[in-house]
């Protein structure tokens, strides 16, 4: 980062001649903001206040020359995005809200990579703005010394793994490679020179760079004394460069009824109905992509009379294949273990045609059969580099807008890789990733649950038919709730005890077998399965109707999914190893138990309708809001109102990791209701939900942006129950537009903008069309602002359409009395 900046903003600490700034915070508070080593009580570490200060203060004296990392709090004003810009302008920095650590109604902080001289200033410049300096222990999660070492004082298992990220993603590889090696070096110095570190270094632990990671892993099986081990990660996180230093645990690989399950558990008689297959939604025109331990291509699931496509590194893709797409061979081009082959085939197994094709025992097709798979093999252990977003990209080159990963490292905290999950689902409106919860929850234990990014779908294990206490309970393995920062999580679950789905071949060998296993392992790709459904089920037009309408055709964007998942959700009974009953936002079921024909409206199956709105985009302060009214001659007894939105990437260590709240209620006659089970808003979670009996009464439907740290956050909200349709189709933008049903009566509180309704599929903007020579004056800019759609949308072209036609999305946001008359709404 190149130091510029103003003379005044400098001059502002001239005055002291020492290395300490004005404003910084204690202990006490960092621990409101960040878990680490330096602010937690860890077993066999000892810190406290005073030490903690003398850390902080010398750190400002070792930071005089280097671009080094700061923690910046901020309390003025009244939201998040005020802080950025107060913040921004008094310490003159960049643009930094790509890393928020927190954002509170009474405060908002910052990691921020800043030379010392712009740090210190900024300390001083107001008595709003705190900066602490990032301290070694400040840069340590706790997870990272009880990970490996428990409460033990000296480890025999190879299990020694850390990970230093560098705070700036951006150096290049070259410049990431030297500081590598000057890491490497400073460990060995440190090693040779305290007493209590035995052996050599070099047989001892790897130094090696991978993505934006410097990782330092033990190589063998050696007793390490716990106090030379503190020393190494003392010195590997006191480098200026690095951002944190995480604990690297490897990556552990965590249908028939399972799919009747999924669909709704829906019966005729005796007969098992599959309601998503019924109506002709089987995946078709779907692609996925699972990273696993690869998929035996010559399973007959997977098998193709007509050839294969390469498998290795080359990214390449082939839509023409049967099923498998593309094979992105990171580690191996073989399924070794059978994981991933029966992960795959519980997503979209397809039993192949022709000589050699007929399966031993039942068919085990997957819950998406007609969909395609983009395979991306990470081997048995796992090797995730050069980074998640480069999986997932890859993934998007065949086509793949869903992910499923079964596999964990058993972190309950917002670690880095939540970081990244986040900011690809949050810069990616149109991809959804499931994890598998893990499988540590027997005897119930708490916090178990891993792969807890806010923005994926995070899955748990129900029991399959048949089983112990049936498919309304959570296995006894799946692992619970909530995450370190409160959470809920898992989000939704599945069926995950005894799976039967395809097994893997031995090379060239022809295999029709199916084999069962249980595991959240399994959950996960049955609901990755789901959301390839779902996805056809809106790009075929099924929604509002329930029919096939291709003029009712879109693409849902992933919290569309993700809240069609999780407001179909079943309340789940209890655990299987457990008489402790289980609730709906539980540490057990999150949001239940899927039920995709309580999730999308199919006709003559559904008992409910559906309403969606997607994309909404609500500006910092606003209030978005619907009139909502019943049809009661539905059989559905309940109304559910779905919240859920893609946020904003919160930081490593984060206490309360939401960054952009929304705050979801629903007000009828007598009262307002809060999502999630809770008595107010729900501060913490992204994914909200109020579910009431039907009563008949319209009500009012309200998100607010109550906390944000960017000018706007888009949102998908769902409504299901005897809910009056009418004709509309789904929003595709924020519009402003009377309710979506017949109802006079008055908004029950005063909003920021009129309340939006659903668009009609029909109406489109012409992405041709430009108001005059300059390119960027197309119909979006016409309705980005009402200045503009008041002036120009009463307007007609000469020898062409009204521009209310041919910019009608746009337009749709203009009062029709005050605009064009020739353009009736």
């Amino acid at each position: 980062m190149r130091l510029s900046v103003t003379l005044p903003f400098l001059t502002s600490i001239l005055w002291t001649s020492s290395a300490r700034a004005s404003n910084v915070l204690s202990r006490h508070e960092v621990a409101s903001i960040m878990t680490t080593v330096a602010t937690e009580e860890v077993p066999l570490f000892s810190s406290s206040a005073d030490s903690f200060e003398k850390e902080v203060q010398a750190q400002w004296d070792l930071n005089q020359d280097v671009e080094a990392l700061y923690l910046v709090c901020d309390t003025a004003g009244k939201r998040g995005f005020d802080r950025v810009q107060n913040v921004a302008s008094k310490c003159e920095l960049p643009k930094f809200v790509e890393n928020t650590m927190q954002n509170l109604l009474h405060r908002t902080c910052f990691n921020v990579p800043m030379f010392h001289a712009i740090a210190q200033a900024c300390a001083q410049v107001s008595e709003t703005i705190d900066v602490v300096p990032y301290t070694p222990w400040l840069k340590v999660s706790p997870q990272a010394i009880t990970g490996s070492f428990g409460n033990a004082t000296n480890i025999t298992e190879p299990v020694l793994r850390y990970a230093a990220y560098f705070f700036n993603e951006t150096l290049p590889k070259v410049q990431k490679t030297e500081l590598k090696n000057l890491a490497k070096i400073a460990l060995q110095v440190v090693w040779e020179k305290a007493t209590e570190c035995e052996g050599n270094f070099r047989d001892t632990f790897r130094v090696f760079l991978e993505g934006n990671a410097i990782k330092l892993h033990q190589k063998q099986s050696m007793s390490e004394s716990f106090h030379c081990v503190l020393k190494l990660i003392e010195n590997f996180a006191a480098h200026h460069f690095v951002g944190q230093v995480e604990f690297d645990p490897p990556v552990t690989i965590d249908n028939n009824n399972g799919r009747w399950i999924i669909q709704g558990s829906v019966m005729e008689g005796s007969t098992m109905i599959h309601p998503m297959h019924e109506a002709g939604i089987t995946g078709m025109g779907q692609v996925a992509q699972m990273s696993d331990t690869g998929l035996s291509v010559n399973s007959c699931y997977f098998y193709d009379a007509t050839g294969e496509v390469v498998r290795d590194k080359s990214e390449s893709v082939d839509s023409s294949r049967r099923k498998v797409v593309q094979y992105y061979a990171k580690v191996s081009s073989e399924d070794e273990s059978g994981h991933g082959t029966h992960c795959a085939g519980t997503i979209l197994g397809k039993i192949c045609s022709g000589t050699g094709c007929s399966p031993s025992g039942q068919n085990r097709d997957g819950i998406a059969y007609d969909a395609k798979i983009a395979v991306y093999d990470i081997g048995t252990t796992g090797s995730l580099s050069p980074g998640f977003a480069d999986m997932l990209d890859t993934g998007i080159k065949a086509g793949a807008f869903i992910h499923s990963a079964s596999w964990g490292n058993r972190a309950n905290f917002y670690q880095t890789s939540d970081r990244d999950y986040d900011k690809f689902l949050y810069e990616n409106s149109k991809y959804m990733f499931f994890k598998s919860a893990g499988n540590q929850g027997s005897g119930s234990a708490l916090n178990t649950v891993s792969g807890v990014a806010k923005n994926n779908i995070n899955v748990c294990s129900s029991l399959n038919k048949g089983i112990s206490k049936g498919e309304m309970y959570a296995s006894a393995f799946s692992s619970m709730g909530p995450t370190a920062d409160g959470r809920i999580k898992p989000d939704i679950c599945a069926p995950g005890s005894a799976i039967n789905s395809a097994s893997k071949t031995d090379g060239t060998t022809r295999n029709c077998n199916s084999r069962q296993l249980s595991g959240t392992s399994m959950a996960c790709p049955g609901t990755a399965g789901a959301a390839l459904l779902i996805r056809q089920y809106f790009m075929d037009g099924f929604y509002p109707s329930g029919t096939k309408v291709r003029a009712n055709a879109f693409t849902p964007s992933g919290a569309l999914i993700k809240a069609i998942i999780l407001n179909s959700g079943r309340p789940m009974l209890g655990r299987e190893d457990s008489t402790t009953p289980s609730t709906p936002y539980d540490q057990s079921q999150g949001f239940g138990l899927i039920s995709l024909v309580d999730g999308v409206y199919l006709k003559d199956r559904s008992k409910g309708k559906v309403l969606v709105w997607d994309d909404v985009e609500v500006d910092n302060g606003q209030i978005w809001e619907e009139v909502i009214v019943l049809d009661n001659s539905c059989p559905a007894t309940t109304t559910s109102v779905m919240l859920v939105y893609a946020d904003k990437e919160a930081s490593y260590q984060c206490t309360e990791c939401l960054i952009n709240r929304l705050d979801l209620t629903v007000t009828n006659r007598t009262h307002t209701m809060y999502p999630n089970g809770k008595t107010g808003p729900d501060t913490k979670n992204n994914a909200q939900r109020i579910r009431m009996p039907k009563n008949g009464n319209p009500f009012t439907v309200k998100v607010e942006a109550t906390n944000l740290v960017t000018a706007s956050q888009k949102f998908a909200l769902v409504v299901s129950g005897c809910v009056d349709i009418g004709t509309l189709g789904p929003t595709k933008k924020p519009v402003r537009r009377p309710t979506v049903s017949p109802v006079r009566k008055p908004t029950v509180s005063p909003v920021r903008k009129p309340t939006f309704s659903p668009v009609p599929p029909s109406c489109q903007d012409d992405p041709e069309f430009r108001m005059f020579k300059n390119k960027k004056t197309t119909c979006s800019w016409i309705g980005g602002h009402p200045r503009r759609y008041m002036k120009y949308c009463r307007r007609k072209r000469r020898f062409q359409k009204p521009i209310c036609e041919t910019c009608c999305l746009a337009c749709s946001k203009c009062d029709s009395k005050r605009c064009n008359k020739r353009c009736p709404k």
